[in-house]
């Protein structure tokens, strides 16, 4: 093992996305909150992602519910906008799909809006009804919205012909 060590510190210390992530630590970005991987895991749980569907990160951050699309639905077509320059870097240097926009001002259409929108001052409204005039039909939209006492809750809208359904859980 101390033979080991020297050499995934060395790996760790080398690694572009590991020092650029690290110089976050104490960096006050507006909006900014990672969302945990067992929170994504549920995420995409919900959302059903199926092989060439058009999905989106609208607040992508630092990637992480991107690297978990790439990770688990390879064949998917994901999509991020990040309008901070700094967590676009990061996101440049995981090679994602991305462009440095303002969301509330994007437009397209997706199968899939995957979301942990900005909580403060009522944005993450906002968002949800944004992210979802971009959903296709047939399309599902997650969302982790504040519950009103702190915590996360994952709620998936999904468009049919028959309108919408909803589901938090």
């Amino acid at each position: 093992l101390r033979e080991l060590l020297p050499h995934v510190q060395r790996k760790h210390e080398d690694d572009p996305i590991q020092k650029l992530e690290q110089q976050l630590i104490g960096m006050k970005i507006p909006g900014f909150f990672p969302t945990p991987r067992p929170v994504i895991s549920r995420m995409l749980e919900l959302a059903g992602i199926q092989p060439g569907e058009r999905v989106l990160e609208p607040s992508a951050g630092k990637g992480d519910i991107l690297d978990m699309v790439r990770q688990h639905h390879p064949d998917a077509k994901p999509h991020g906008l990040e309008c901070n320059a700094t967590l676009m870097e990061i996101l440049a240097a995981k090679e994602h799909q991305v462009e440095q926009a303002n969301f509330l001002e994007h437009t397209a259409e997706y199968d899939v809006v995957i979301m942990k929108p900005p909580f403060e001052n009522g944005q993450e409204i906002e968002h949800v009804q944004h992210g979802f005039e971009q959903v296709a039909d047939g399309g599902r939209l997650v969302a982790v919205l504040d519950g009103g006492d702190g915590v996360g809750r994952a709620t998936l809208w999904q468009r049919g012909a028959a309108g919408v359904s909803r589901r938090t859980l």
